[in-house]
């Protein structure tokens, strides 16, 4: 019996050893899987919080955005609340107080302008210094008559041949002087032209010029 005990007694005792540390690594194990589950708790409780704290930031931003957006709507209202009361009263001052634009617009005018004269131009010859003479047209007058008055009214004296015929008067002089004798001769230009007929011929009109020149044959 004894030895049936002894014989029992050594596999038990055996068994509960391996049970016993068994168990002991059990344990440990399962106390490092629990501080392991612990951390990765902690990590993930850490990842929450910082999840939370971003999520918090977007929700401020996009409470900003939505506060700005409301800001922009209202100066927008209140922009165009004031355009349309310009447009109102600009309509209204339109219509009772009409603008009035002035213009001033500057012409040259080139051409010149005649009153009823003709113009007399001699050239300077001895004691006679020459002019330019502005003479009041009467009825029938023509380029001798117009000399005539110009010599009365600015008191020179004029000398002259009449040929008679188409050649009609020439002028041989003024003031006393002749040039006939030195190679030189009074001419008559009419509007610029060598006239074509003598003095008491050519028929003038408003804005005629008569010149007389010294020329020579």
């Amino acid at each position: 019996m004894n030895k049936l005990f002894k014989s029992l007694a050594f596999p038990a005792i055996s068994i509960l050893i391996v049970t016993i540390i068994y168990g002991g690594l059990s344990i440990a194990s399962l106390n490092n899987q629990t501080k392991d589950l612990k951390k990765v708790n902690q990590t993930s409780a850490n990842s929450i919080a910082d999840l939370q704290n971003q999520l918090s930031q977007i929700q401020n931003k996009v409470n900003q955005t939505l506060n700005l957006n409301d800001n922009l709507q209202q100066s927008l209202s209140a922009a165009q609340k004031q355009i349309s009361g310009l447009q109102t009263k600009s309509t209204v001052q339109t219509a009772s107080t009409p603008t009035v634009i002035t213009k001033t617009i500057t012409q040259t005018v080139d051409q010149q302008v005649f009153t009823n004269q003709a113009t007399v131009i001699i050239d300077k010859d001895g004691s006679y210094q020459g002019g330019i003479y502005q003479v009041n047209l009467q009825s029938d007058d023509n380029a001798f008559t117009i000399l005539q008055r110009a010599a009365q009214q600015n008191n020179f004296t004029i000398k002259t041949t009449d040929w008679g015929g188409n050649l009609g008067v020439s002028i041989d002089g003024f003031n006393g002087d002749n040039h006939f004798s030195d190679g030189k001769y009074w001419s008559f230009y009419y509007n610029g032209n060598s006239s074509m007929v003598g003095v008491s011929n050519q028929s003038i009109f408003r804005g005629d010029v008569i010149e007389f020149r010294i020329e020579t044959y």
